[in-house]
């Protein structure tokens, strides 16, 4: 019960960020917006979008509820591209990992030794 005269003050709670790792340019955390939506595919590309080398298609998202062991959801990034309903909102504390399969890898692979040769200095033989 509160009295004339009373101050009530409370602390302003602070959302949890949210974290994108994997195969992306610029993982790390991130701050969850505290007046909108936020969407794994502009979750991505807050951390510098996909590595253009792998072209990776898979992502987990890993989300902890409480009392319950965590729930991972597999989204693929074309269907998400889409279709709005696969490009799922994302939580406070979502970490979401941005994944290579054996066909990113391969692909990443095969890229990075087709730069390599590209600026490989050119030898004369004598």
């Amino acid at each position: 019960m509160l009295n004339n005269g009373d101050v009530v003050s409370m602390e302003e709670k602070k959302k949890q960020p949210f974290f994108v790792a994997g195969s992306v340019n610029k993982p790390g955390e991130f701050p969850t917006p505290t007046d909108r939506e936020i969407h794994l595919l502009e979750a991505i590309g807050m951390a510098g979008g996909v590595n253009t080398l792998s072209e990776p298609t898979q992502v987990l998202v890993t989300r902890r509820v409480e009392k319950q062991p965590p729930i991972v959801l597999r989204v693929n990034l074309q269907q998400a591209a889409k279709e709005p309903k696969e490009n799922i909102r994302l939580m406070a504390g979502d970490v979401v990992s941005v994944e290579e399969d054996a066909i990113s890898e391969s692909r990443r692979f095969f890229r990075e030794f087709i730069k390599l040769g590209v600026n490989a200095p050119i030898m004369n033989s004598p």
